[in-house]
C-alpha cells in the first residue's frame, strides 16, 4: 500500500512544484536609481516586500510608458502591491548617496517577473 501512495504522490509532487515556486529575492538598488519588476508575465502578479535600508524608497506603477505615483516607504516598511500584466512596479531609492535594499517576492510567474534596475528616473 506504501509502494502505491508513492507512485502517486512523488509524481503528483513533481508536476505541481513549478506551479507552486516563486521567487524571493533581496536587490541592491544604487542611489537614484529604481528596482524595475513586472511587465512582461501573461496575468497579473502580487509583489510583496520590504525596504531593508536606511533611506525612503518611492514606490510607483508605470502603464503605457505613464508612471502613477502609489507611496513612498519609509526604512524597514513593507508593502504589497498587486500589478496587471502590462504593469510595471518601481522602486526608486530616494537617496542622494546610498544604496537601497529591497527585499522583494513573487508567488506566480516568477520567471516572467523581469526583475531590473534602471539607472536613472527618466
Amino acid at each position: 500500500m506504501k509502494r502505491l501512495f508513492l507512485a502517486f504522490a512523488v509524481p503528483a509532487l513533481v508536476v505541481t512544484s513549478p506551479a507552486l515556486a516563486g521567487i524571493s529575492k533581496n536587490s541592491r538598488v544604487p542611489a537614484g536609481a529604481a528596482l524595475l519588476i513586472g511587465g512582461s508575465t501573461p496575468k497579473g502578479i502580487d509583489i510583496d516586500g520590504q525596504n531593508r535600508s536606511k533611506v525612503p524608497v518611492e514606490m510607483s506603477v508605470e502603464s503605457d510608458g505613464e508612471r502613477r505615483f502609489v507611496r513612498t516607504l519609509a526604512p524597514r516598511e513593507r508593502f504589497v502591491q498587486y500589478i496587471r500584466a502590462d504593469e510595471t512596479i518601481v522602486l526608486r531609492n530616494l537617496s542622494d548617496g546610498e544604496r537601497a535594499t529591497i527585499y522583494w517576492h513573487v508567488s506566480g510567474y516568477s520567471k516572467q517577473a523581469n526583475p531590473r534596475i534602471e539607472p536613472t528616473a527618466p
